[in-house]
């Protein structure tokens, strides 16, 4: 991935640290990193890792200044055209809404992270973005969010501060009596190193060999400096851009968040002292109290020069053994819940689920028509983008609008078709024999003219686990074979229409099966009938032959074999009229059938089935029924002809219809699951590369 991180500054601080922890992560996974922010100590430790660093940032927080900014870091973000925008700060965040509000980034994800608890009032509100994703670096930051901004709640996300434990490690011996402070030297961050300058007299005159480094820069150093002039054990080190070293060499480490992990993370004593609140000594009695806040101690009294005293006192008088006990119990900690690599782990699932949000699918196919096969292959496709793309965009295009959980249809006739196909970035054509004219030429060219057009408006095209044929005449090869050129990825279903896909110069065409297999099977029970005492059979009511003598020869074998013949329609749109009125001329009976998992529980039952429509063959092998196909439908007969090695049932011949089921109840139910296994398997390879080839958003 490309990500911008989008910070105010790189400066020393709890944000920056993270930001360059991040980068430094990110980097090292092999994603291409840009940091975007104002200059500062921290930018020699990403130029050293040669991550790309680019300065920006609000010249002033006035509405000039905010808009001039806002400009400078589009035009950056135009320029590189990242995938993942990571902002780190209000300003940071409310400059990069504005541009995505208007789509300046199309495709890319917008992720903000809240490292603190930002001022609530009217026109700050009105600056505060939370982008499609939003991560809290502690549990009461998230809570704080939740009540004053009402961001999306299943947003928010709470990933902590990762320290790289390689870099912050126990090494060395330590100075003894030698405290750390450090933090940016503002004045809503400095109130430690005032408190030591304070006491550090009365330290010195205890512990003579005392030293107090203070790190960090910002408007207050010069103050601290004066207030410190003439105390030799305090030390200011300035802005460090690293100060693993001067960890190491302390003994005690004073302040709140980032440093405090790092002192931790280094096997160092740590005490919790800073503005916004103090615990002390950290241990592993307060120390769930402390990760609550993210180690700032937001929300516990705020203390003074002498609490600061009494413990950094109490924690050089303690028992040697009992320091080096709390010191590598917080080291265990660390490594426990706040590595580095754990942090960019979490992080980049965020980034994905962003990406994968913004990803738009559109499917298309005969669906919304009552035909319990197409519908079955509708429910495939989505059931497998739930699990292979969960959060992202799909629209199916059917016979009516409607809305289904994170699914939309759209009226396949509708005008608002193109604008889904203009803004999806994959169009599916899921599954039946839809590039075909022996049912309607005006189909073939509403499935080619939505390949021609997905393809000029930039989206991949899959043809998935589709049928092809016949095509009758030479218009309609011409179209057919520019179509699947045109496609990304073209899978068949069976082999006929595999040659056919090859003999129109599509190459690269795979093999698959029909969608149908990649159905969940339910639990199959029906109370309802007779197990084995019937003979089901689902026949079109296309009126194209002639159903008399076929008919005469089930009722015939019905009354012989002592079954009774029970007809279903597989398309109640077409076929229920005809399947009632063979009922009456076999003296047999209608049953009605909603949902494909009626279906199927009535096949499992039956003696054996027979039929003409594809779809309820395929549902006869799922379920390890016998089955004879009828009629010359060229899907028909490839699949009866393909899975088992028979010959459909010539509607003209009717004598044939004992031998056939005969013949396939010969075949075992170990025989009739490993045909049905090998169809599976083909269609999981076919949907494991798609995954892999379209999918991996």
């Amino acid at each position: 991935m490309k990500i911008m991180l989008v910070a105010d500054s790189m400066g020393i601080g709890g944000a920056e640290t993270h930001v360059l922890s991040l980068a430094r992560g990110l980097s090292r996974e092999g994603d291409t990193v840009i940091v975007v922010a104002k200059r500062g100590e921290l930018c020699e430790r990403l130029i050293s890792e040669d991550i790309r660093f680019i300065e920006a940032y609000p010249k002033s927080r006035s509405v000039f200044g905010m808009l001039s900014y806002t400009v400078d870091l589009w035009r950056i973000i135009r320029k590189e055209r990242p995938e993942v925008i990571h902002s780190h700060s209000r300003p940071t965040a409310f400059a990069v809404g504005v541009g995505h509000l208007f789509g300046l980034a199309r495709g890319a994800a917008f992720v903000v992270t809240a490292h603190a608890k930002y001022k609530i009032n009217g026109f700050f509100k009105l600056l505060s973005v939370w982008g499609e994703e939003c991560i809290a670096v502690s549990e009461d930051i998230k809570e704080y969010l939740e009540k004053n901004y009402r961001p999306r709640l299943a947003s928010i996300s709470v990933i902590p501060n990762g320290i790289d434990t390689d870099d912050f490690s126990p090494r060395g011996e330590p100075l003894p009596h030698t405290i750390l402070f450090a933090s940016r030297l503002d004045e809503d961050c400095s109130l430690g190193a005032d408190c030591l300058c304070e006491i550090a007299d009365r330290l010195s005159a205890k512990y003579p060999d005392l030293k107090i480094n203070i790190a960090g820069g910002g408007e207050e150093l010069e103050r601290l400096k004066s207030k410190a002039q003439g105390i030799k054990c305090v030390t200011f080190l300035g802005g460090l851009s690293s100060i693993s070293d001067v960890v190491s060499e302390s003994s005690v480490v004073i302040g709140v968040s980032r440093t405090v992990l790092e002192g931790m993370a280094s096997e160092k004593n740590v005490i919790l002292f800073g503005n916004e609140g103090a615990l002390g000594i950290l241990t592993p009695k307060n120390i769930g109290i402390a990760e609550a806040t993210n180690f700032t101690c937001r929300g516990s009294c705020v203390q003074d020069s002498d609490f600061l005293f009494r413990e950094i006192c109490e924690l050089f008088d303690m028992n040697i053994d009992e320091r080096e006990a709390v010191a590598m119990a917080n080291r265990e900690y660390i490594v426990k819940k706040h590595s580095a690599n754990e942090v960019v782990e979490s992080t980049v699932k965020i980034y994905s689920r962003a990406l994968e949000s913004k990803r738009r699918i559109v499917i298309g196919g005969y669906y919304g028509f009552s035909n319990m096969g197409d519908e079955m292959l509708k429910a495939s496709v989505v059931k497998w983008l739930d699990r292979a793309a969960p959060h992202t965009h799909v629209t199916v295009l059917n016979k009516s609008g409607k809305r289904e959980g994170r699914v939309r249809y759209v009226c396949r006739y509708s005008p608002r078709v193109l604008f889904e196909l203009c803004s999806a970035d994959v169009f599916i054509l899921g599954g039946g024999s839809l590039l075909q004219n022996s049912t309607s030429t005006r189909s073939l060219f509403y499935y080619c003219a939505l390949i021609f057009i997905a393809k000029a408006l930039g989206c991949k095209v899959i043809l998935l686990s589709n049928g092809i044929g016949p095509l009758n005449g030479k218009l309609a090869n011409q179209m057919a074979a520019r179509a699947i050129r045109r496609a990304d990825r073209v899978s068949l279903r069976d082999e006929e229409s595999y040659r056919l896909a090859k003999s129109l110069g599509k190459a690269d065409a795979v093999l698959g099966g029909d969608l149908s297999f990649s159905f969940e099977l339910p639990v199959l029970t029906n109370k309802a009938l007779r197990e084995g005492e019937y003979l089901l059979i689902a026949l079109k009511g296309d009126g194209k032959f002639d159903r008399t003598p076929l008919l005469k020869k089930i009722d015939a074998l019905c009354k012989e074999r002592g079954l009774i013949p029970i007809f279903v329609a597989m398309d109640q749109a077409l076929d229920g009229k005809a399947a009632r009125r063979f009922a009456e001329m076999t003296n047999g009976e209608f049953l009605e059938c909603e949902t494909a998992e009626e279906m199927l529980s009535h096949i499992f039952d039956a003696w054996a089935v027979m039929g003409d429509r594809l779809h309820f063959i395929i549902f006869a092998l799922i379920v390890g029924k016998s089955f004879v196909g009828v009629g010359d439908a060229p899907k028909v007969k490839s699949f009866v002809s393909d899975s088992l090695g028979m010959k459909t049932l010539n509607p003209y011949l009717s004598e044939e219809l004992d031998g056939l089921v005969d013949e396939a109840r010969s075949f075992s139910s170990a025989e009739l699951f490993t045909v049905y296994e090998r169809y599976k398997s083909l269609v999981s390879a076919d949907l494991m590369d798609i995954e892999r080839s379209f999918l991996d958003f």
